[in-house]
C-alpha cells in the first residue's frame, strides 16, 4: 500500500493544503528573499507570546519598508513608502502579550493603511506623500533580522513565541521557508508551537540537545549575590550557569559539573576563585545546590554540605556582569569567551558541554527564574523528560549500561545477551558492527499474562524497527530461534509447514500464531532467550545483518488465588500443663498460601462446643473465647489455647483466605501436672550506698513446662532491714514492691537498694507460686556488702604520629572497680580541665554533630570502649605537642582524686627552620627577645606571626616602637619575625621570687595558602639575687614550766626568707643574755647556745631551761648572710597547765568520712619536751560512727596525728544529724577534758545552691531601692533561708548596701555610707536589704559576692544595678572615612549610655552639621539629614559623606531625644578623621631657567624650578630627569656623581646643583612623580 502513487499524491495534497505553525525562541528568525512592488499590500498572521517588545515582521526595500513590532504589548506598524516614516498603532490599552492566539490583519490600499486585531479592534492611517507602492527588494524577515543591516530601525528584540498562517500578499511565507532547498534563511525555528511557552516558572527545564541552553537577563548585582537550583543529570561534564562581563574585563561567574561534581568559579577582576564540592551529582537523582558570592566570601552548598572560602580584597571591589546569564549550556558564539575564562566543561566537552538533564527551582538572588523569564532558549522542553533506566540496573554484571536519548538505555558487553533475564521492562536491540553508529533493530515490550493463563505474542511485543525489506528480506525471512525456552510455561507455534520446533518468524507474529501458556506456578515472571536471524533469497546481506542477534523476551505473570493448605505434622501434639494456657505458634499451626498475606488467612474452630472443654482466646482479650483468628496472629503469638475439662482432647480447624476454603484438620491436645523447681538462688554482692540488679542468674525458679512461659510469682514475706526491693515501671521509675515475677527478673527490672547503716549483710525472705501451685518452703535471699575502690587499669599516652586526630580506647584509658566490677555504663569521667591544643569529642550513633567535651562534661567507660571519644588538634601542627586534660573518675559510692591524661603529637618532617632557645634574665631585670632566642621560618615564607597563647606568669612582654623609644604595647597578643629582627620585643621580670618563667605561643604563616602551624614554649631562666630580709612567720609567747625545761621549736619561733634559694640553714640567730633561763643544744646539754639556725629549730635541737623570773624577753639578731633584723622572744614560766585553744567541731556528710586536724582541735601546754608528747584519750566513743587512723579504729591518738591529718571520723550512715565524742588530753601529770561535736548532714545538703533569680534592678539617681527575692534569690531545698549567707567581696562603687533591720527608712544622704558586707537570704525575703545610689551622672553599678550555706559555696557572683539618671547620657565615638568617600554610622559611634533610656529614645537630632560633608540615608542617595531614628542607625542606613576637599578632620554634634518622656540628652560630638587620597595632579609653579658660568656649577633653587600639589608634601614630589645635554645634575655633597631624580624638598633645602660641561646651551627635561 505504501508504494501506491495515489496515496503519495493524496498525502502531498494534504500537506500543502495545511498551514504551518512555527516556534521562535528569542534568537530565531526567518528570512525569505522575496521581491515585490505593489500599491496594495495584505499581511495576515496569528501569534501568541509573553514578550512585550519584539519584531514580528519586516518587508525591506530599502529605502521602503514596512515594520510590524510589539511595543509594550501593543502592535505598532511603521511604514515608509519613500516620503518618510509613518506609524500606526493598535487600540491603546489592548495588551497582546497574554499568551493567547491573536489574529493580525494589515491592509494597505494606496495611501490608506488599516490594522485589524482579532477581527474586532481596528485602527486606520492615511499615509502622507505622493508614493503609494511598497518596494520590497531585500526580502521578508519574520521574528528577527538575522544579519540584515541595510536599514537601521532601532534596537529590535527578536520574537519569542508562536506564529501561524503567515501570509504576505497571499504568499505563505512560512511554507516558502520550509520548502527552500538550503533553508539558509531559517535559524532556530521549529515547525510546531512549543509547549515551553505555556510552562510556568516553577516547572522544570529539560535540556535535550548537545547545544541546548537557556539565556536569562544578566546578573544585576555588583556586591555579590546568590544562585540556587535543583539539578538532575548523569552528565560528567556540563555548564550549568555562566555570566561574563565586559570583553575588556575578566569578571565572570560559572557553575559547572566537572567529573560529576559541582564547581563554582568566580572572578571580580582580582583572579579566579574556585570551589569544588566533594559530593557527586551525576547519579540521576535530584540534588539541591546553593551558591553565594561576594568580594569577600564565596560558598558552594550541595545537599546541605557546604564549602566556602574568603578571598582577599583586591583592587576591584565590584562584579560587572553584562550579556546574558546562560543556563544549562552556552550559546556557540559565546564559547570562545568561556574558554578564555578557563571553563573546563567547555574545554573538555566542546560542542557537547550542555547539560543532559533537568533544572528546577532556579532562584537568582532569591527571585524565581524559569520558563517565563527566558530571553533565548534552544533545545529545551518543559518538565523533566529525562529518565535514567540504567538506575534500575537492567544489564548483567559484566555489561555497561549506556543512556540512549533521554528515556531509553542500551547494554553493551562481550556476551550474546547483555540484558538481565529478570528485567521486566521494555528495551531496544542494536546491531553489533564496525559502523560508526550501531543501527536499532527492534524494540521489545513484555507480554502480560495471568497465572496459569495464555496470550498471543505479536508485533506489539516484538517490533522490528529495521527496514529489512530494502535488504530483500520478507516477513518469513525474519527468523526467531528459541535458545532457552520459558522456565514456567510453554511456547505454542501454530505452523503448518514447520522449519523446526524452536523457530518462528515475523510472519507468525503478524498472523497471531505464537502463543505463550503459563504453567500455573507461583512465579510472577518468566522469560525465554531468542536469536534473531535475517535471510534474503536473492540478495547478499550486509555483514552486520548476517550474524544472529540474541535477546531476552520477558513475560509478566499476574497471580491467581489458590485455596490455602493447612499443614499439621501427623505426630504433632499440643502439650501443656493442666488448666493452663499455651500459645499457638507457627510450628504448631502453619498454612501455606503464596497468594495471600498471613493476615488474610482465617482459621475457624469447629470442634469446641462449650467453655468447659477448653477454648481459644486472643491475648488482647483474655478469658473470652474466639472462634476465628488469623495466621498473622499466630505468627505474633497472640492466640492461646486455654485448657479445661479432660486431660486429652482434639481441636478441629479449617482455614479460608476469604475466597477459597481449605480442608478441615484435627490437632491433638495432651496435658500433665504442673511442678516448680529451684534453679538459682546465689544472692548478690554490692558496695555500700549502691544498688544491684537481681537477675535470673541470681534467682530463678522454673516449671516443667518451659514452652508455656507461665508466670512465676515471688512474694516477699519479710523485707530487708537495710534497704528495699524495687521494680522498674514502664516509665523508667523505680518503686518499692513486696512481690515480683520471674519475667521481671529475666528483664532486669528488680533491684536491691542499700539505704541505711553499714552492716556486713542483709536479706529478705520470699515464697514462690505459679498459677494455683504454691511452694510451701520459705526461701532466703542474701545480700553481702563489700567496700570497693576504683583501680586504674590503663592510662597510656595517646600518640598522634603525624596525624591530627585519633580515637581514645580502653587501651589508653580504663578504670574499674574492685573487688566487684561495676558495669562500664556506671563508671563516669568528669572533665576538670580540657586539653589546651585540641578538643575532645563524644560521638554517639544517630547523632549528626559530635559533642565537644568541656569543663564539667561527663562520659563513661562504655563510651571509651565503644570508641566514641575522639581527640582532635585545633590545627595541623608542625611541632611536637604534649597536651593534657584533667579528669576525675566516679562510680557508685567512690571517686578518684584528679587525674591527668596526656596526648603526644609527633609532627611530620618539615623544612621549616625553628629556633627556640632559653632566655636568661636577672631577677627584676629585662632582656631582649630577638631572633637568637626565637625565630621560625618556612621554605615558602619568612613572614611568621606568633600568637601568645599564655602570657608569662612572673613578668610581662613589652613591644617597643621601631625606634625603641616608646612602649607600643604591654603583654601583646601577637608579634612577628620583623619585631624579633628589629629587637622590639622585651621580657621584663616582675622581681618576684620565681627562678623560671615561660611564654606559650603559636607560630603560623601570614599566608592563607600556607597551613604551617607550630606550637612552642619560650623558657625563661631567672638569675636570682638576695634582695629580701628574713621575716618572722611565727610570733608567739614561749610557755615553760617553772624551773623546768622544754624544747624550743619552729612552732614557737620561725623566720623565713622570701628568696627562693634561701635555706633554713642560711637563717642564723644570735642571742644575748636571757633574763630567766638559757638555751642548750640537745647534743651538749652542759653548754649554752648563743648562735643557732632555723634548721636547728625545725629539727627540735634546742632546749630552754627556766631559771629566774617568770617572765623575760630574749633579744635576737637574725641574718640571712646579707640582711639583718632584730627580734624578741617572750618567755613565760608558770605552773604546769594544758588548755584547749581550738575546738570548732566537724561537718561531715552522712555515711562519709571527715578528717580532724589542728584546724578543728588544738591545745597549748607548758609541760612535756614537745607537743609530740601530748596524747588524747577517747573517753566516750561517737554514737554514730568511728574514729580511724589509717583505716583502723582507735580509742586514743596523739597531737602529732592531728598535725599530720591522720585522724578520721567515719559516719555509719544512720539518720542522726549530730554526733560527738568526749576526750581527755594529757601530758605528764596535767590534763584537760572536752567534747568534740560533729554535725552530720545528708548528701543532699552538699548539692549546689540554686540561683532562682539574679536580675538587674533599676534605681532612680540619688534614691534607694529594695533588693527583693524577685531580683535576688538563691535557695537550697534543705537549708533555711536564714542560713544562706551573702558575703560581698567587691563593694558597689556608685552607692552602698544597707540593711534596715528596724524597718525605718533613712535619708539617702546619711553620713554612714559604708556598705553592709554580709546579709542572709531571709533578710532579702523580709525586704530589708537596700541598695542606696549616691553618685551623679552614672548609669551602672554592681557588686561581687559569694553565697554559702556553710557547706557549699558559690563564689564570684555579680549583681547588677541599672541607674536611671536624671538626664539622658549620650556616648559618641569617632569615625574614619577616605577622602571623598562615605562610611556608615553604627550604635558603636552613637549610643545611649543609660540602658533604661534605650527603648525611650525616639530620634537623634543633628544640631551642628558637618563642615566638610553631610549625613545621608543610604536608601535616599544625595539626601541630607538633620535627624534620624535609632532603627535607621542600627540598620546601617545613616552614612557620613565627605565632600572630597583636602581636609583631614571634621565633626558634627547630635542630641538624643525621648519625646514620650519629654527629655533630651546633652549635645555630644562625633569627630571624623579623613584619610587623604592622592588625587590632585602636581602643577608647575616656577621654571625660569638657570644661568651658570661655563664649566662651573650653580644651585637650582625653588625660584628656578618649583612644583606644588595640594595633597602631597615636597618630599613626595619627585622630578625624574628624562633628557639632559651639556652637563649633569648632582647633589651638593657629591658633585661628581650624576643623579637621575630629585625631590622638591631637595630643591627647597638647596641640595640640587647643575654642573656645566660642553656647549654653552643646555636643556634639562624632567617629569614629575607624585
Amino acid at each position: 500500500f505504501i508504494s501506491s502513487p495515489d496515496f503519495e499524491y493524496f498525502s502531498l495534497k494534504i500537506q500543502y493544503s495545511s498551514f504551518f505553525s512555527a516556534s521562535f525562541y528569542g534568537a530565531s528568525y526567518v528570512s525569505v528573499p522575496l521581491q515585490d512592488a505593489s500599491s496594495d499590500t495584505d499581511i495576515f498572521f496569528r501569534f501568541k507570546t509573553l514578550r512585550a517588545d519584539a519584531l514580528l515582521f519586516l518587508a525591506a526595500g530599502p529605502p521602503d519598508y514596512c515594520l510590524v513590532t510589539l511595543h509594550g504589548g501593543e502592535i505598532k506598524v511603521r511604514i515608509n513608502l519613500g516620503s518618510g516614516e509613518e506609524e500606526l498603532t493598535s487600540v491603546p490599552g489592548l495588551k497582546l502579550n497574554d499568551l493567547l492566539w491573536h489574529e493580525i490583519e494589515i491592509q494597505k490600499i494606496d495611501s490608506e493603511l488599516t490594522l485589524r486585531i482579532d477581527g474586532i479592534h481596528t485602527t486606520y492611517l492615511d499615509i502622507k506623500g505622493r508614493f503609494f507602492e511598497l518596494n520590497v527588494k531585500s526580502g521578508i524577515f519574520i521574528g528577527g533580522l538575522g544579519g540584515f543591516d541595510d536599514l537601521f530601525l532601532g534596537n529590535l528584540q527578536n520574537f519569542r513565541g508562536c506564529l501561524d498562517e503567515f501570509f504576505f500578499n497571499n504568499i505563505d511565507i512560512l511554507r516558502l521557508a520550509v520548502d527552500s532547498a538550503d533553508r539558509l534563511g531559517v535559524y532556530g525555528v521549529t515547525w510546531d508551537c512549543s509547549d515551553e511557552f505555556e510552562a510556568s516558572s516553577h516547572q522544570p527545564i529539560s535540556f535535550i540537545e548537545d547545544e541546548s541552553f537557556v539565556a536569562l537577563s544578566a546578573l544585576s548585582t555588583r556586591n555579590g549575590g546568590s544562585v540556587s537550583f535543583d539539578v538532575n543529570t548523569q552528565s560528567e561534564l556540563a555548564v550549568l550557569f555562566y555570566n561574563s562581563g565586559n570583553p575588556s574585563k575578566t569578571d565572570f561567574l560559572a557553575v559547572e559539573i566537572i567529573s560529576g561534581k559541582l564547581t563554582l568559579s568566580v572572578n571580580e577582576g582580582n583572579g579566579v576563585v574556585v570551589l569544588t564540592s566533594d559530593k557527586a551529582v551525576n547519579d540521576g537523582l535530584w540534588h539541591h545546590v546553593d551558591t553565594q558570592f561576594s568580594p569577600t566570601y564565596v560558598e558552594l552548598t550541595v545537599d546541605g554540605e557546604s564549602k566556602n572560602i574568603r578571598p582577599g580584597l583586591g583592587e576591584n571591589r565590584f562584579f560587572d556582569f553584562t550579556d546574558y546569564l546562560y543556563v544549562g549550556g552556552i550559546e556557540p558564539k559565546r564559547k570562545a569567551r568561556a574558554l578564555q575564562h578557563g571553563l573546563q566543561s567547555v574545554l573538555l566537552g566542546g560542542a557537547k558541554s550542555s547539560l543532559a538533564g533537568c533544572l528546577k527551582n532556579i532562584k537568582i538572588n532569591n527571585q524565581v527564574r524559569g520558563h517565563r523569564e527566558v530571553e533565548i532558549s534552544r533545545g529545551v522542553r518543559s518538565d523533566c523528560v529525562w529518565e535514567y533506566p540504567c538506575l534500575q540496573k537492567p544489564c548483567i554484571e559484566e555489561a555497561v549500561c549506556l543512556q540512549e536519548g533521554f528515556d531509553n538505555f542500551r547494554c553493551t558487553c562481550d556476551k550474546s545477551v547483555c540484558v538481565r533475564s529478570n528485567f521486566s521492562s521494555g528495551y531496544r536491540l542494536f546491531t553489533k558492527s564496525s559502523l560508526p553508529v550501531d543501527m536499532e533493530i527492534l524494540t521489545l515490550n513484555p507480554l502480560e499474562v495471568s497465572e496459569g493463563g495464555n496470550d498471543l505474542i505479536t508485533s506489539k511485543h516484538i517490533n522490528i524497527v529495521l527496514d529489512y525489506q530494502k535488504y530483500g528480506v520478507r516477513e518469513s525471512g525474519v527468523l526467531f530461534h528459541i535458545v532457552d525456552p520459558p522456565k514456567h510455561g510453554t511456547l505454542e507455534i501454530e505452523i503448518w509447514n514447520k522449519i523446526a520446533d524452536n523457530i518462528f518468524t515475523l510472519l507468525d507474529l503478524y498472523t497471531d500464531k505464537v502463543r505463550y501458556t503459563h504453567d500455573g506456578s507461583e512465579n510472577h515472571s518468566d522469560e525465554f532467550v531468542t536469536e534473531l536471524e535475517f535471510r534474503a533469497r536473492n540478495y547478499r546481506l550486509p555483514p552486520f545483518l548476517e550474524e544472529r542477534h540474541r535477546f531476552v523476551f520477558h513475560i509478566k505473570v499476574s497471580p491467581v488465588n489458590d485455596p490455602p493448605r493447612l499443614i499439621l505434622p501427623p505426630s504433632k501434639v499440643l502439650r501443656l500443663a493442666k488448666h493452663t494456657k499455651i500459645a499457638f505458634t507457627s510450628d504448631v499451626l502453619h498454612t501455606e498460601d503464596p497468594d495471600n498475606e498471613a493476615s488474610s488467612l482465617v482459621y475457624s474452630v469447629l470442634s469446641i462446643r462449650t467453655d468447659n472443654e477448653g477454648f481459644v482466646e486472643n491475648v488482647r482479650d483474655p478469658g473470652k473465647p474466639v472462634d476465628t483468628f488469623t495466621q498473622e496472629e499466630i505468627n505474633n503469638k497472640q492466640i492461646n489455647y486455654v485448657h479445661r475439662g479432660p486431660a486429652n482432647t482434639r481441636i478441629a480447624l479449617r482455614v479460608s483466605d476469604g475466597i477459597e476454603t481449605g480442608q478441615t484438620m484435627v490437632l491433638r491436645v495432651a496435658t500433665f501436672d504442673l511442678m516448680l523447681s529451684l534453679i538459682n538462688n546465689t544472692g548478690i554482692v554490692l558496695p555500700y550506698n549502691s544498688y544491684a540488679i537481681i537477675s535470673n542468674s541470681n534467682l530463678t525458679f522454673a516449671t516443667n513446662s518451659p514452652d508455656q512461659d507461665l508466670e512465676i510469682r515471688y512474694d516477699v514475706t519479710r523485707l530487708p532491714q537495710h534497704g528495699n526491693i524495687q521494680k522498674r515501671r514502664n516509665n523508667g521509675r523505680w518503686r518499692p514492691v513486696n512481690h515480683f515475677t520471674q519475667r521481671h527478673l529475666n528483664k532486669g527490672k528488680v533491684r536491691y537498694v542499700h539505704t541505711s547503716g553499714k552492716p556486713s549483710q542483709d536479706e529478705f525472705k520470699f515464697s514462690v507460686s505459679c498459677m494455683d501451685i504454691k511452694v510451701s518452703t520459705i526461701y532466703d535471699f542474701r545480700i553481702i556488702f563489700i567496700k570497693v575502690s576504683l583501680i586504674e587499669v590503663s592510662n597510656e599516652n595517646l600518640v598522634l604520629n603525624k596525624i591530627t586526630e585519633d580515637i581514645l580506647t580502653s587501651d589508653h584509658l580504663k578504670y574499674q572497680t574492685s573487688p566487684v566490677e561495676t558495669p562500664t555504663t556506671k563508671i563516669h569521667y568528669t572533665i576538670l580541665t580540657p586539653p589546651s591544643y585540641g578538643h575532645l569529642f563524644l560521638t554517639k550513633p544517630g547523632v549528626k554533630e559530635p559533642w565537644k567535651l568541656e569543663v564539667g562534661s561527663v562520659f563513661t567507660q562504655e563510651d571509651i570502649g565503644n570508641k566514641f571519644i575522639k581527640y582532635k588538634l585545633l590545627w595541623k601542627s608542625y611541632s611536637a605537642i604534649n597536651d593534657t586534660f584533667h579528669f576525675k573518675v566516679a562510680s557508685t559510692g567512690v571517686a578518684t582524686k584528679p587525674q591527668v591524661f596526656s596526648v603526644i603529637h609527633i609532627p611530620v618532617v618539615t623544612g621549616a627552620m625553628i629556633q627556640v632557645e632559653k632566655l636568661q634574665v636577672l631577677e627584676g631585670g629585662q632582656a631582649e627577645v630577638n631572633k637568637g632566642y626565637l625565630y621560625v621560618k618556612t621554605p615558602t615564607t619568612e613572614t611568621i606571626i606568633y600568637n601568645v597563647t599564655a602570657q608569662p606568669q612572673h613578668g610581662i612582654l613589652r613591644l617597643m616602637n621601631s625606634a625603641l623609644t616608646v612602649v607600643e604595647e604591654d603583654n601583646p597578643n601577637s608579634f612577628s619575625n620583623e619585631d624579633l629582627e628589629e629587637k622590639r620585643l622585651l621580657y621584663i621580670h616582675d622581681d618576684s621570687e620565681h627562678d623560671k618563667d615561660k611564654v606559650r605561643f603559636t607560630a603560623f604563616a601570614d599566608n592563607s595558602d600556607d597551613d604551617f602551624v607550630y606550637y612552642g614554649t619560650l623558657h625563661i631562666g631567672v638569675m636570682m639575687k638576695n634582695d629580701n630580709p628574713p621575716v618572722r612567720s611565727i610570733d608567739k609567747t614561749f610557755f615553760v614550766k617553772t624551773n623546768g625545761e622544754r624544747k624550743l621549736t619552729s612552732k614557737d619561733l620561725k623566720y623565713e626568707d622570701l628568696d627562693i634559694d634561701s635555706k633554713p640553714t642560711n637563717i642564723q640567730y644570735t642571742r644575748r643574755g636571757i633574763p630567766n633561763g638559757a638555751l642548750f643544744h640537745t647534743d651538749s646539754l652542759d653548754t649554752q647556745v648563743f648562735q643557732f639556725t632555723q634548721d636547728d629549730l625545725d629539727k627540735e635541737r634546742l632546749i630552754f631551761r627556766h631559771n629566774g623570773p617568770s617572765y623575760g624577753k630574749a633579744v635576737l639578731w637574725i641574718t640571712d648572710g646579707q640582711f639583718y633584723v632584730t627580734g624578741i622572744l617572750e618567755i613565760q614560766a608558770s605552773g604546769p597547765f594544758i588548755n584547749v585553744t581550738k575546738n570548732t567541731g566537724l561537718i561531715v556528710q552522712r555515711g562519709d568520712t571527715g578528717r580532724i586536724t589542728t584546724r578543728n582541735l588544738s591545745v597549748e601546754t607548758n609541760v612535756g619536751s614537745s607537743m609530740n608528747d601530748l596524747t588524747f584519750k577517747v573517753v566516750s566513743r561517737p554514737s554514730h560512727g568511728e574514729l580511724l587512723i589509717n583505716g583502723n579504729v582507735v580509742h586514743q591518738f596523739r597531737y602529732r596525728d592531728l598535725e599530720l591529718s591522720l585522724l578520721e571520723y567515719e559516719n555509719d550512715n544512720s539518720q542522726s544529724f549530730s554526733d560527738s565524742f568526749e576526750f581527755l588530753a594529757f601530758v605528764e601529770d596535767v590534763s584537760v577534758d572536752g567534747i568534740f561535736s560533729i554535725q552530720v548532714f545528708p548528701e543532699s545538703f552538699w548539692e549546689s545552691l540554686q540561683v532562682l533569680s539574679n536580675k538587674t534592678i533599676y534605681v532612680d539617681e540619688g534614691k534607694a531601692v529594695v533588693i527583693d527575692p524577685a531580683s535576688l534569690n538563691i535557695a537550697h531545698t534543705n537549708i533555711n533561708p536564714a542560713n544562706i549567707s551573702y558575703i560581698i567581696t567587691i563593694d558597689p562603687q556608685m552607692g552602698f548596701i544597707r540593711v534596715n533591720e528596724n524597718n525605718t527608712y533613712h535619708n539617702v544622704k546619711t553620713s554612714d555610707k559604708t556598705s553592709r558586707r554580709r546579709f542572709s537570704q531571709a533578710m532579702i525575703n523580709e525586704g530589708i536589704v537596700e541598695y542606696v545610689q549616691t553618685k551623679s551622672n552614672v548609669s551602672f553599678d554592681y557588686f561581687i559576692f559569694d553565697v554559702t550555706n556553710g557547706i557549699t559555696t558559690m563564689p564570684g557572683l555579680q549583681f547588677t544595678i541599672s541607674i536611671i539618671s536624671n538626664v539622658i547620657l549620650l556616648l559618641t565615638g569617632n569615625i574614619t572615612v577616605v577622602e571623598g568617600g562615605e562610611t556608615s554610622l553604627t550604635p558603636e559611634e552613637v549610643n545611649v549610655a543609660n540602658p533604661y533610656y534605650n527603648d525611650w529614645v525616639s530620634e537623634y537630632l543633628v544640631i551642628e552639621e558637618p563642615k566638610h560633608g553631610y549625613l545621608t540615608n543610604s536608601k535616599l542617595p544625595g539626601s541630607k539629614l538633620l535627624k534620624f531614628t535609632p532603627f535607621q542607625l542600627k540598620s546601617g542606613l545613616i552614612h557620613y559623606n565627605h565632600d572630597g576637599t583636602e581636609t583631614t578632620r571634621d565633626w558634627f554634634t547630635v542630641v538624643a531625644g525621648a519625646a514620650t518622656l519629654h527629655k533630651e540628652s546633652a549635645p555630644s560630638s562625633i569627630h571624623v578623621t579623613i584619610t587623604p587620597v592622592n588625587d590632585e595632579t602636581p602643577h608647575l609653579i616656577n621654571n625660569t631657567g638657570l644661568e651658570v658660568w661655563e664649566g662651573s656649577l650653580a644651585t637650582i633653587t625653588n625660584n628656578h624650578l618649583a612644583a606644588g600639589d595640594d595633597d602631597s608634601g615636597p618630599n613626595d614630589i619627585v622630578f625624574d630627569i628624562s633628557a639632559l645635554s651639556n652637563g649633569y645634575v648632582a647633589l651638593k655633597n657629591e658633585t661628581k656623581t650624576p643623579i637621575e631624580s630629585f625631590s622638591q624638598d631637595d630643591i627647597n633645602r638647596g641640595l640640587v646643583i647643575f654642573v656645566h660641561t660642553g656647549m654653552y646651551y643646555s636643556v634639562l627635561v624632567v617629569s614629575i612623580q607624585y
